[in-house]
């Protein structure tokens, strides 16, 4: 078995309210006979087990309701998201559940279902960005271990307005991100540290805009892909297939 897992979440306020939709986007890494835990909506748990029953697969249930429950800071979030004022904003449930991505991905490291070195969070609708084949057919997510010998971010060449609304407050994309199990502790820590701050000032912050400052304020412990302009996804794994993948790395001497 890969010394790899990978950690997801299947819920409508990711974007697809339907849950044939969802799944079928989530069925390539279904596919991938990896080792994958998915965090899934109360009402989507036995469809989603009906629609693949593996050894390779472990469901958490989970629901808006028990989301909000669980958030560290779930008045602050509350009130930053009624306060906004930026047109077309996700709803409350977005910003809670993509907020916890890197808490779902330490949670997963401490339980540890598979025994595996290596965790990864990818979101479920990759497959809108990544050709499915890559994942089946060429199996590029065997060599994904390779990457993560520290703690990996994707980043984009310049900064980007943030799904808050807030100009140049994101580098980072956050479909995938992960590393050795011992690494995540520490990103984790660092994250959690600086999701409070503007949630205590009324702010609404971004799980993107706050992976930028955890690389920002710690760059030797992150090891940084560059993807184009268009920030997708699949520059990544056609990079992977050519066996030469380039990251950035901060020395401190």
């Amino acid at each position: 078995m890969i010394d790899l897992t990978i950690v997801s979440c299947l819920a409508p306020c990711l974007g697809r309210r339907d849950f044939e939709a969802a799944a079928g986007l989530l069925q390539p890494l279904l596919d991938a006979k990896v080792p994958l835990v998915v965090y899934v909506e109360d009402i989507w748990k036995e469809p989603l087990r009906k629609r693949c029953a593996s050894d390779y697969l472990r469901l958490h249930e989970t629901s808006a309701r028990r989301r909000l429950d669980t958030f560290a800071f779930k008045s602050e979030i509350a009130a930053a998201r009624a306060a906004s004022t930026h047109p077309d904003l996700p709803s409350l449930d977005y910003f809670v559940t993509t907020l916890t991505k890197m808490g779902m991905l330490h949670d997963q490291s401490i339980w540890n279902p598979f025994g595996t070195r290596y965790l990864v969070w990818i979101d479920a609708d990759v497959s809108a960005s990544v050709h499915p084949r890559y994942f089946t057919d060429e199996r590029l997510l065997d060599t994904l271990p390779c990457l993560l010998r520290r703690f990996l971010f994707l980043t984009r060449p310049s900064a980007v307005t943030d799904a808050a609304g807030t100009p140049g407050a994101s580098r980072v994309q956050a479909q995938l991100f992960g590393g050795e199990l011992g690494e995540i502790p520490h990103a984790n820590a660092l994250y959690y540290q600086l999701l409070e701050h503007p949630l205590r000032q009324g702010l609404l912050p971004t799980d993107e805009s706050l992976f930028t400052q955890v690389m920002e304020r710690a760059p030797e412990r992150f090891d940084r892909f560059i993807l184009q302009d268009n920030g997708l996804l699949g520059f990544l794994f056609e990079e992977m297939r050519t066996g030469r993948v380039s990251l950035e790395r901060t020395l401190v001497c």
